[in-house]
């Protein structure tokens, strides 16, 4: 046999000799690899509800909560779009490359695993970083995307105790440095993202069929109940109108001359709720005889809305005698608000807070603005309640102010306006608050600059 031959028959055969071994390595498998795929199917199913339906649906995830806190800020998106959904694709890869480790074809397995392995360090440095930045930016956590971190977290760590094993069955080694370099990459462009180009949620706007023209007001029905949390009737073709203060009421104030307040001309219609909000009632910011006007339902602990608040003042201001805003006091506590199963911790007393609002519009509307004014001094911090409590009484009296917030005035009203957050949650299929609500449309969540409030505005207003 020439020289060549016996070089060519050596060749194959050791060619032959690394088939047989490769063909006899043994698969990677085991209880293990069934371990990392569940984990990372849980993880999968919980991050696609968060980026299709948000944190409202889910259990202790309504408006306000932090589920809401963490989804809605800024962090919560990259590049314009929810920050689960690249935890999703990665996810996704990862548990389908799995399979890719029984793969008949050792190329491909050693590719699945290399690809496992920078999967694992992308994974890893991104749970770390959105945990950090949930406890150091937001002040916040969202126990659902914690989880999915976790159980992601849980998947990789399995797989990388068991990756050398599957290495060694398949005659590679795994540059782990070399792995490690994604983490700084990662880092550039998820994080360094997020930190440049910071990004909101699109506003989102519900149009509503108008109210109807031919619907006989009258007034709103009675409340009952410990707590004073019945809810009005919910047909929507209802129209409600609250009745005016009693007169005793009125006339609590105790050293404080009644200086002439003009009210709107009109109730102020909520598109598709048949409910009209009575001037007398609900406090209105800016002119009243404004020929714009718009409303927005809020929570006083609520941070979002105290953000808006700031930005319906300085349109008001810059559209002095055009525009005003007719506020809506609607607490997130499970105290007055029969929707709310349970009190957030944020929204402790939320209940006294609208009361102290609706109570000082009953008795010294004159004095609302520069009360308002005063309460969202700091659009940053709720005020102490018993601060809130002795400059109101200041204002109007401590016993008449007592009196009126556990009268029934107060209390009726508190009822309409949780009527209105419940029909329009369910009109627009969102329950996040505030709510503005602008003509025939409702704005769910705050817009995110005083700007595209001001679009919005003029969108669907003659100014």
């Amino acid at each position: 046999m020439g020289k060549k031959k016996r070089k060519a028959a050596t060749q194959a055969g050791q060619a032959m000799a690394t088939q047989r071994s490769d063909a006899d390595a043994p698969p990677a498998g085991g209880m293990w690899l069934w371990v990392v795929r569940l984990c990372l199917l849980v993880a999968a199913s919980l991050t696609l509800y968060l980026s299709v339906k948000g944190s409202a649906a889910l259990p202790g995830c309504g408006p306000e909560s932090n589920c809401d806190q963490v989804l809605s800020s800024h962090w919560g998106r990259w590049m314009g779009i929810p920050i689960t959904v690249p935890g999703l694709v990665l996810y996704v890869i990862f548990f389908f490359q799995t399979f890719g480790l029984n793969h008949g074809d050792p190329a491909k397995a050693r590719r699945a695993l290399n690809v496992l392995v920078i999967l694992s360090m992308a994974i890893l440095t991104g749970a770390l970083w959105f945990v950090g930045v949930q406890a150091v930016a937001i002040g916040a956590f969202c126990p659902y995307c914690c989880t999915a971190h976790a159980l992601a977290s849980l998947a990789v760590v399995v797989f990388l105790t068991q990756s050398r094993r599957v290495a060694a069955a398949m005659g590679v080694q795994i540059a782990y440095r070399g792995a490690l370099a994604v983490v700084p990459l990662f880092l550039a462009l998820v994080a360094g993202a997020q930190w440049m180009f910071p990004s909101h949620a699109k506003v989102q706007v519900v149009k509503l069929a108008p109210p109807s023209p031919e619907a006989e007001p009258r007034p709103a029905p009675p409340s009952s109940g410990a707590s004073g949390a019945q809810t009005p009737s919910t047909t929507p073709s209802e129209t409600v109108i609250a009745t005016p203060p009693v007169a005793s009421e009125q006339a609590m104030v105790e050293n404080q001359p009644v200086e002439p307040f003009a009210f709107p001309a009109e109730p102020f219609p909520v598109p598709n709720t048949g409910i009209q909000l009575d001037p007398e009632r609900v406090p209105t910011l800016g002119d009243p005889a404004a020929p714009n006007r718009f409303a927005c339902l809020f929570d006083y602990t609520c941070h979002h809305c105290r953000m808006l608040h700031g930005f319906i003042r300085t349109l008001l201001r810059q559209y002095e005698g055009t525009l005003s805003c007719t506020m809506i006091p609607m607490p997130l506590d499970s105290q007055c608000n029969p929707l709310m199963k349970k009190t957030p911790k944020a929204h402790e007393n939320a209940c006294e807070y609208a009361r102290i609002c609706l109570a000082v519009q009953a008795l010294a509307p004159e004095k609302y603005d520069a009360f308002d004014t005063w309460l969202f001094s700091d659009h940053a911090k709720t005020k102490p309640l018993s601060a809130v409590l002795a400059h109101a009484g200041q204002l109007v009296g401590e016993d008449a102010l007592a009196q009126s917030m556990k009268g029934a005035a107060v209390r009726e009203q508190l009822n309409i306006n949780v009527e209105v957050y419940k029909i329009n949650s369910r009109n627009g299929g969102r329950s996040s608050m505030p709510q503005t609500i602008v003509k025939n449309s409702v704005v769910f969540g705050p817009p995110p600059s005083v700007k595209v409030l001001e679009n919005l505005l003029k969108d669907n207003l003659a100014f």
